[in-house]
């Protein structure tokens, strides 16, 4: 009795798994037909490769088994970008500089598209990197499988200024962008110095401009009648072509003096221009004139006076003003030390002498040094 009941229950399980696997076959065979048909299909049908390929071409990878490379390898793409890429100026003359970092596609044919800035520093900078990217030759492309295909490709620029602080360490295989900081505009045209590297200058200089003011300025004969007499400083500004400019009396002594300095220095052949940075620049200039009274005579300094007026000047400069100050002592153009005497000068082999107390005007001509005024002596 229990036998066939065994039995039985065996036929209904038989019964059950036979149609399941027959369906399971009949699956089988059809996806093998299915694919065997597609796969006729794609060769008897162009339009059908074409779309299958058009697919493939829009996948993008980030990571591929061989990356895409520039011909020739890392050498010659820093090559490359040597010979091409250019430090903006106008970056340069801002010292604007940094790492920019450009993001492009290599395609399956070696084509660059798509390139983007995906780290900027400044828009000069980012363009002046996508402009290269954009003249590079076609790269090899990736491969993944065997089969080329499209990659994203990351290059970083690191444009640099030539001794300037880095924000960062730029790894060792990092391409660099040298570029040199301009240096400071020039001077404009129209700006005026008081003080410059090298002053502007008589032609001939210190000891020529003496001797033309002997041979040119003429003590006013009025002036003389009425005992009129001092010191006239005149300033005017010498142009950087030499031409003598905006001559105005900064300290004067009488309408007549003042204006026989005046006419005088506007007489004036063209001055060596003033120096800035290596370009003639604009410099305002002061001029010291002492007009004299000696007895019956009128002299105009630097012109020589009688001897015995000129030892006693050298003796009222020396107990004056060297006993309350430290003044620059000139000796035909060329200063002297601290240690210099006037005493050591002999009165009858001096051809003028100019006094020059005031501060502004010492300093003008002859810097700090003067700060305490200046004995300028002519020997004759």
């Amino acid at each position: 009795m229990n036998k066939s009941k065994t039995k039985k229950a065996g036929l209904i399980k038989y019964s059950l798994i036979l149609p399941a696997a027959i369906l399971l076959i009949l699956a089988s065979n059809a996806e093998m037909l299915l694919a065997s048909a597609m796969a006729e299909t794609r060769v008897n049908n162009p339009v059908a490769e074409l779309v299958a390929v058009a697919a493939q071409d829009d996948v993008i990878f980030a990571v591929v088994e061989t990356p895409p490379s520039f011909p020739g390898g890392e050498s010659a793409l820093r090559r490359f970008l040597a010979e091409n890429i250019r430090f903006p100026p106008v970056a340069a003359e801002n010292r604007i500089q940094g790492r920019v970092t450009v993001q492009f596609v290599v395609r399956a044919t070696g084509e660059i598209t798509d390139i983007t800035v995906v780290r900027g520093v400044d828009p000069h900078l980012d363009r002046e990197a996508v402009r290269v990217v954009e003249q590079m030759p076609n790269w090899i492309p990736g491969q993944q499988r065997g089969q080329n295909v499209n990659v994203r490709h990351a290059l970083p620029m690191n444009f640099i200024l030539d001794g300037a602080p880095q924000t960062h360490t730029a790894p060792a295989d990092e391409v660099r962008v040298v570029g040199f900081a301009s240096p400071p505009p020039p001077p404009a045209e129209n700006v005026i110095f008081y003080v410059v590297e090298t002053p502007a200058q008589f032609p001939g200089g210190e000891r020529a401009l003496r001797q033309w003011l002997s041979e040119n300025v003429r003590f006013p004969a009025e002036a003389a009648e009425n005992g009129i007499q001092g010191r006239v400083v005149v300033q005017f500004t010498v142009n950087t072509d030499g031409s003598i400019q905006d001559v105005n009396v900064v300290r004067g002594v009488d309408p007549l003096l003042d204006r026989e300095a005046v006419r005088a220095v506007q007489s004036m052949p063209r001055w060596i221009p003033a120096q800035e940075r290596g370009r003639n620049v604009r410099h305002r200039f002061a001029l010291p004139i002492n007009f004299e009274l000696a007895g019956d005579n009128a002299s105009v300094q630097p012109q020589a006076t009688q001897q015995n007026v000129l030892a006693g000047m050298i003796t009222r400069i020396d107990g004056r003003l060297m006993a309350t100050a430290n003044p620059l002592i000139v000796v035909d153009g060329v200063a002297k030390g601290n240690d210099f005497s006037l005493g050591s000068i002999e009165p009858n082999a001096i051809e003028s002498i100019t006094i020059l107390r005031d501060e502004e005007s010492a300093i003008t001509i002859f810097g700090e040094r003067a700060r305490d005024g200046v004995i300028m002596i002519t020997m004759r």
